[in-house]
């Protein structure tokens, strides 16, 4: 059945003889051409009543012929109902302006799952027609004339990308506002918005991993686009520079990156720089252990939860950044840069005035670390827990180091003198 105009298609089948008043076509004929009308009458029928009137110029006198009417009626049915449906989302624009019906609209229950299907029909017809001629059998899903009518209200044929797009612009406008693209999934001005952003990292992140889903895909093009925003991707290395970009503030100011704990004016900053050190340590530790056991195909129980553990622990610690840290000069272990600080006190003040002798002065760290040294290699000889190594042991050998003060330390204080005022170290010839 081709598309001519419905007159042309039906003329042959109006004949009649002159004599008896009856069609011309044998039963037969009839009922090999009534499905080509019924498929033609769903594209395009009139009125109901001029089918009927067609139905029985057909002399219709058996079951099957008769089921065809009914096809026929149906059809006509059909596009009645799509003309009222039709018309109410034309009313539906007029007051609300857009073709968004929902589900659930109370002023007419049905017209949400009817704007429903002519999507679904639409979609349904393009994963079946694409890159097809135009044959009859895209129509059965959904119709040119209705598409074209469809159109012309500025109907709405894919939500997802609707929605897209308009979140697309807030966030250009967010850009514009704010100078960055990093919108909090609770953001109270527009909590569609936030939530929106993190939707998009997470499709991103499973695009990049292989992932391929319908939820979960997102374009290239949507890539570009939101790339031109500037849009960051991986949200925690975004926040991990913004943090290091803080700290080259701070050693501008301060001249090192030794942050207290506790910085009144960044604690955030204190806090990320102790988490740095912390991970830094448990990279360093599974290192240690990984080359420590390599080659070796089955492992300790009690090895393996420790790599776990370290695993956990490290987080997000890499090799790149370990070099943009140590690139500032950040200090991985506070206690050996303070140890090295001291110790090179200690050696400038023995070449300045050729003895160790350090009258106490007030706040002075120097003083407490050398006692602390004494304890520590008092601790060693006995065999107990310190940090004083035999690296250190010999360092402080090298320039003299008095591990022991005179005898006075051992007699009996005077009544009045303290005892920071005895002697610290001696020198040794």
């Amino acid at each position: 059945m081709t598309f001519r105009p419905l007159t042309l298609a039906l003329r042959p089948l109006l004949k009649v003889n002159r004599v008896t008043g009856s069609s011309v076509y044998s039963t037969r004929d009839r009922i090999h051409v009534q499905p080509d009308i019924a498929r033609h009458l769903r594209r395009r029928p009139p009125s109901l009543a001029w089918a009927k009137g067609i139905c029985r110029c057909l002399s219709f006198n058996s079951d099957e012929e008769h089921n065809t009417s009914n096809e026929i009626e149906k059809a006509l049915r059909g596009r009645e109902h799509w003309e009222r449906m039709y018309d109410a989302v034309k009313l539906y624009k007029a007051i609300h302006g857009d073709t968004l019906v929902p589900a659930t609209y109370p002023t007419n229950p049905q017209l949400g799952n009817w704007v429903d299907n002519q999507r679904q029909a639409y979609r349904m017809r393009l994963q079946a027609c694409v890159g097809e001629s135009k044959e009859d059998s895209c129509d059965t899903y959904i119709s040119d004339e209705r598409i074209e009518k469809l159109n012309s209200i500025d109907f709405i044929w894919n939500l997802y990308d609707h929605t897209w797009n308009i979140r697309y612009t807030e966030l250009k406008e967010y850009v514009a506002e704010h100078g960055n693209s990093i919108v909090p999934w609770n953001y109270t001005n527009n909590e569609a918005l936030g939530l929106w952003v993190r939707k998009q990292r997470r499709n991103y992140k499973v695009t990049q991993m292989g992932g391929v889903s319908r939820e979960s895909i997102i374009s290239k093009d949507r890539i570009q686009k939101l790339d031109d925003l500037g849009f960051i991707w991986d949200l925690h290395e975004a926040q991990w520079l913004e943090r290091l970009q803080e700290l080259r503030v701070y050693k501008q100011n301060h001249g090192d990156t030794l942050v207290p704990q506790g910085y009144p004016a960044d604690p955030s900053l204190a806090t990320w720089v102790k988490t740095q050190r912390e991970q830094y340590s448990c990279y360093q530790r599974k290192k240690d252990i990984e080359e420590k056991y390599s080659g070796i195909e089955t492992l300790e129980d009690k090895v393996i939860l420790e790599l776990e553990r370290l695993t956990k622990r490290l987080a997000d610690m890499t090799e790149k950044r370990i070099q943009l840290l140590e690139a500032e000069d950040f200090v991985w272990d506070v206690n050996d840069h303070i140890w090295e600080i001291r110790f090179q006190e200690i050696s400038d003040f023995m070449l300045l005035n050729g003895h160790a002798f350090i009258k106490e002065r007030k706040g002075d760290p120097l003083i407490s670390w050398v006692r602390t040294q004494r304890l520590n290699y008092k601790n060693h000889l006995t065999g107990k827990p310190t940090t004083l190594t035999d690296e250190r042991i010999k360092r402080l050998d090298s320039i003299g180091f008095a591990w022991e003060v005179t005898n006075t330390r051992f007699q009996r204080i005077p009544k009045g003198k303290r005892q920071s005022q005895l002697p610290i170290c001696k020198i040794v010839t």
